[in-house]
């Protein structure tokens, strides 16, 4: 579920956002996207209602751990943002047992796992152009995706025995 606060923060617009929070967090939605861009808070009249809802999402259990998720999330995103330089989207929802990370940019390129080795497992994290034989070990599924004005690197991260 997206919901999409546009406009000067007022207490009928809070009234609106935090109607739109309670009908998300009724039923454990597959994820809730909190589109902010164009809200005008200079004085962040809004923040206790953000809180509150970040209080009341945090009893939700997400199927993976963001922990098991987060290698993946990160690569993807320190992807898009080296080699694409564009604006980039990120979206992480529930699928299914797991979890679905898609990043998508504004290079139409699809992106490829560079082929030269590692010879170890410090030399694949400290080591520059490794972004994507990190995803392939650390997700069950990755690809790409060619969209209009871009593509959409995406991965799926499914909960690991006994964590």
């Amino acid at each position: 579920m997206k919901i999409g606060v546009h406009g000067r923060w007022s207490r009928r617009l809070g009234a609106t956002v935090s109607a739109a929070i309670a009908k998300c967090l009724a039923e454990p939605p597959v994820a809730v996207i909190a589109d902010l861009y164009d809200l005008g808070d200079p004085d962040a009249a809004s923040m206790p209602l953000w809180l509150a809802a970040h209080r009341a999402a945090s009893v939700l259990r997400p199927p993976v751990p963001f922990a098991v998720c987060l290698p993946t999330a990160s690569e993807l995103v320190v992807n898009a943002v080296e080699h694409a330089g564009t604006d980039i989207r990120v979206t992480v929802s529930h699928r299914g047992g797991g979890m679905h990370l898609a990043v998508h940019d504004g290079v139409s390129r699809l992106s490829q796992p560079r082929h030269s080795q590692p010879s170890t497992r410090t030399d694949l994290v400290t080591r520059r152009g490794t972004g994507l034989r990190v995803v392939h070990a650390d997700a069950d599924a990755w690809g790409a995706i060619p969209t209009r004005g871009g593509k959409i690197v995406w991965a799926a991260v499914r909960a690991r025995p006994g964590g």
